[in-house]
């Protein structure tokens, strides 16, 4: 909320943090081989990721669980932040 507000000391970079969206190119890799691939849904971490179209790292984003699918993207990005604190 700083960094949009401009209250933020120094440069904190483009906002946003959080993400959740669906895999347009590429692939999410982790240590078994691919977990992720094009039309796949992730969500996960990436800077400036307010955008539309975001770049992430296969280090930061995980397939989003079937439990979850359902829900909007938005709802399913905040977790990556708040999850692991409650």
């Amino acid at each position: 909320m700083l960094n949009v507000l401009g209250m933020y000391p120094g440069d904190p970079g483009a906002p946003g943090g959080d993400c959740a969206g669906v895999v347009l190119r590429g692939s999410v890799l982790h240590k078994g081989g691919v977990v992720a691939g094009p039309g796949d849904a992730v969500f996960g971490l990436a800077a400036g990721s307010l955008g539309s179209h975001v770049v992430a790292s296969s280090h930061t984003v995980v397939p989003m669980p079937t439990c979850i699918r359902q829900d909007p993207f938005q709802r399913v990005a905040c977790l990556c932040l708040n999850w692991p604190r409650s």
